[in-house]
């Protein structure tokens, strides 16, 4: 796991329109390799990536929904993580090749490449917060349903 806050960020093309974004809080990498009987590597079986968008709210009842909190950054974060247009990295001057995801929809659900982790500024007994940490998947006012250990296991 990586902290990424505000480092890289996403870009798209000039003809775009869309303004640069953090492409996430937080980066899961999951590798799976195989090795045989002797231990020694013998190629890739599995990997995924996952980002992590974590936000804090002052609501200690509602129920917590994507993209938790309001306003020009959740905007622009869900932007990306609802269409995932083609965009780049950048990192101070210079800018990666452009990244073209698969569309997001499949089923009308979009592909887990993001999920929001939501917070409490402060503890509360209310029983739609049971726990300090509850996430969803980047699918606008999908409710916070699991916690974060569960979503390590995914």
């Amino acid at each position: 796991m990586g902290w990424i806050d505000k480092k890289p960020l996403v870009a798209y093309s000039p003809t775009s329109n869309l303004p640069k974004v953090e492409l996430g809080d937080a980066l899961l990498i999951y590798n799976h390799h195989h090795r045989d009987k002797a231990g020694k590597y013998s190629g890739m079986i599995d990997e995924r990536a996952v980002i992590i968008q974590a936000k804090i709210t002052g609501n200690k009842t509602r129920h917590p929904k994507v993209t938790v909190t309001s306003g020009d950054s959740s905007s622009k974060e869900y932007a990306l993580y609802s269409k995932w247009p083609s965009f780049m990295l950048k990192h101070k001057k210079y800018y990666t090749s452009p990244f073209n995801l698969p569309h997001p929809l499949k089923n009308n659900a979009p592909f887990p490449y993001a999920f929001y982790l939501a917070a409490r500024k402060s503890y509360s007994k209310h029983p739609n917060w049971r726990c300090h940490w509850m996430g969803a998947p980047s699918n606008f006012r999908k409710g916070a349903t699991f916690r974060q250990g569960i979503f390590y296991l995914h």
